[in-house]
């Protein structure tokens, strides 16, 4: 283990403590936010901004052809359905009443493609309300009649035409958003790179499940990046590089702790330093999810202070987390040589 890495962490875990206690932990970070949507990298929000932008022009206009279609890649648990309601949280703040509906479809679920067009008959009545419905189609590229992305083909009018079928009828489905979150492939460049593939076998199956035609009517791309902490970061040969991921990594991380102690932990006045290393090291086995899952399974609610004693117990959170105690105690170690008030 390298100092370094455990400069990074006592770093960020000392504004991270700040931002708990007393709101100004990342005050001196050169932050870029959409909502409660936070990040250090602008490479990571330009997109995001982007997406705002998109939506913000659609959604003024009053007619329009088809829905507007988005696609969003991450690892489970990465906060990707987040990113798109805190973008239209931001566009509902400049209209007198909330534009949008909220669906979310999982088509692991669905039992085949007579299933969409009966989610899209509820998209429709809440169009005919005059409300812009968001809808997340949650693992769009799940398999189906023995082939990955086997459902795409059947998305291809809605997103062409703007158009759904009832008995054969079409309809129209009006002024909506559809968000196609990935479960298959953790990157757009992933999903992009099957049109690259050199077996000519695998470049006709791609386009008879219409890949390339259901990427082509994408009109933005989201990439949300895991919060994993990778074995590499925390070795004596981390690079300049490596450190710099970590403490994004870690700020990142520090980000959604401190939003969810907000949201769970309103009553808790102070939170120990042991406690916010171990939320913020810890092995979660689904990303941001797991770290809701584990600050609100906790019991601080109805607490001043609040510790290690009180976290969730490591059998019910191995769930969701393991922790990284030998970790944590050598940064404990380090602190405490530096003449630093021990965590543990």
């Amino acid at each position: 283990m390298a100092e370094d890495c455990i400069g990074v962490i006592a770093e960020v875990l000392h504004c991270l403590k700040n931002e708990v206690s007393w709101k100004n932990g990342f005050s001196d970070l050169r932050m870029f936010q959409v909502g409660h949507l936070r990040t250090t990298d602008p490479a990571e929000i330009e997109p995001v901004v982007t997406l705002q932008n998109v939506m913000g022009s659609y959604v003024s206009r009053e007619q329009v052809q088809r829905p507007l279609c988005v696609g969003v890649f991450g690892p489970p648990g990465s906060g990707k359905s987040f990113a798109v309601k805190e973008v239209a949280n931001v566009i509902g703040q400049h209209f007198d009443a909330n534009p949008f509906d909220f669906f979310e479809f999982n088509l692991t679920q669905f039992n085949g493609p007579a299933e969409i067009d009966s989610a899209i008959d509820a998209i429709r009545a809440s169009v005919a309300k005059g409300k812009v419905p968001i809808v997340f189609w949650d693992e769009f590229d799940c398999r189906y009649d023995h082939h990955e992305f086997g459902y795409l083909r059947y998305f291809l009018p809605a997103m062409q035409d703007g158009i759904t079928y009832v008995h054969g009828v079409p309809y129209n489905i009006g002024r909506s958003i559809f968000v196609f979150a990935g479960g298959v492939k953790a990157s757009y460049d992933g999903m992009a790179a099957l049109l690259n593939d050199s077996d000519p076998k695998f470049q006709q199956s791609a386009r008879t499940l219409k890949i390339p035609d259901f990427l082509s009517r994408l009109r933005v791309v989201l990439d949300i990046d895991d919060i994993e902490i990778g074995s590499e970061l925390l070795c004596n040969q981390a690079d300049p590089q490596d450190l710099a991921k970590l403490r994004r990594i870690l700020i990142k991380r520090a980000f959604i702790i401190a939003h969810q102690m907000d949201t769970h932990w309103k009553k808790a006045a102070r939170k120990t330093s042991g406690l916010l290393l171990r939320l913020l090291l810890a092995e979660y086995k689904f990303g941001a999810r797991s770290v809701e899952a584990v600050i609100e399974a906790s019991s601080a609610s109805d607490r001043l202070v609040y510790g290690l004693p009180e976290l969730i117990a490591p059998s019910a959170a191995r769930v969701h987390a393991n922790w990284r105690i030998e970790l944590e105690r050598l940064v404990d170690l380090v602190r405490k040589q530096q003449g630093l008030r021990e965590v543990w």
